[in-house]
């Protein structure tokens, strides 16, 4: 569990993306890696995103490779069998959340207000999806919930791009920011790997000017550790 939130938080971002082709996803998570992006998540929405996320696992172990857009038990399943590191959803399921838990897999939920930010310190998470967050305030919005709950980090998502990345990971109740925009569908279906590697770079460089020092990332995992 450590792994996976230190690697988000190194990273920066959580590239999402819907891919049919295991071959296509393996050669992503790659020009992913090449571009200083360590985590991938593949949203369940085909058949065939259980064999992208178990094919990048087995071919690209270097990469923290996760399931989005869980809506199901049976995605879940399909992913937890897949060999998916972390679940990823829209919104809040009380249910959800306790089935990754049972099977010690990172899950975060979407939350949008301080009652689902509530139950989800309750389940003792410590990290959890803001959805969708420029429609609903963004930082602003944030930061207002981070006062109260200051041992929550936050995974924004919906509008954050390069306009406003770096604000965003100024933030220290930010995690990361995920969205699409260094990895987009067209991207992927022309299989222009050395675009989405060189949009990767150019989020590095944001990443590496605000982000932390390793004395502060030791205090991040120390935040985050399960009790």
């Amino acid at each position: 569990m450590e792994q996976v939130f230190s690697e988000m938080y190194r990273s920066g971002v959580i590239p999402v993306v819907t891919v049919f082709d295991a071959e296509k996803a393996v050669k992503l998570a790659r020009a992913l890696l090449r571009g200083g992006i360590g985590v991938l998540e593949i949203a369940m929405r085909n058949p065939e995103a259980a064999d992208c996320i178990r094919a990048v696992r087995t071919r690209c172990p270097e990469i923290v490779v996760g399931a989005g857009t869980v809506l199901t038990f049976e995605q879940a399943e399909e992913a937890y069998r897949a060999g998916a590191m972390f679940g990823v959803a829209p919104g809040y399921d009380e249910e959800m959340v306790e089935w990754f838990r049972i099977r010690g897999i990172p899950f975060i939920p979407g939350t949008i207000s301080s009652t689902d930010v509530q139950k989800g310190v309750r389940a003792g998470l410590s990290v959890m999806k803001f959805f969708p967050s420029e429609p609903h305030g963004g930082l602003r919005t944030i930061r207002y919930l981070a006062e109260p709950f200051k041992m929550v980090k936050f995974l924004p998502a919906g509008g954050v791009g390069f306009d406003n990345l770096e604000e965003y990971l100024t933030e220290p109740a930010v995690l990361a920011c995920a969205g699409g925009f260094m990895a987009r569908a067209s991207h992927i279906e022309n299989e222009e790997w050395d675009t989405v590697t060189l949009l990767c770079s150019r989020i590095r460089e944001t990443v590496v000017k605000v982000r932390p020092t390793a004395m502060q990332m030791e205090d991040f995992n120390h935040m985050t550790r399960r009790k």
